[in-house]
């Protein structure tokens, strides 16, 4: 039907001279609507604060796979991981059900959200999972 569902961002190429190879990145147009309408309204965008610091996490059957990003070390207290309990060696796997396969996937789920939108993580801690919801920070602020 012509619906716009991203915007072109970055296009790969092989060297200056050579151009395009055909492959692009492109942000969701959800994300691309909320930043232009924050940058329209308040002359600025403000993208989510977890303040957590994770690593892959890898599978349990010792391949190279990686399951989610894991928590690397205890949140500083006061950051919103902190106050939604994450602990280290938890592994994030989802925010709002997109999955978090790596640290990078974590990272731009998080940087999608608005500074002060509340999420919903989803992570393991040893065998169990659970998911907390948490409000997110800015990442103007830190």
């Amino acid at each position: 039907s012509g619906d716009i569902i991203g915007v072109n961002v970055a296009i790969a190429s092989a060297s200056e001279e050579s151009g395009s190879i055909g492959v692009g990145f492109a942000v969701p147009i959800t994300y691309a609507e909320r930043v232009a309408q924050e940058i329209i309204r308040d002359g600025s965008a403000t993208h989510g604060f977890l303040g957590v610091s994770v690593t892959p996490a890898t599978a349990s059957d010792a391949s190279t796979f990686t399951v989610g990003a894991e928590v690397a070390e205890n949140p500083a207290a006061g950051t919103p991981a902190a106050q939604a309990g994450l602990k280290t060696g938890d592994v994030i796997t989802a925010v709002n059900g997109i999955p978090v396969t790596d640290a990078q996937s974590l990272t731009a789920a998080i940087r999608m959200q608005a500074a002060g939108s509340k999420v919903t993580i989803d992570y393991s801690r040893g065998t169990s999972t659970d998911s907390t919801d948490v409000t997110l920070g800015n990442s103007a602020d830190q």
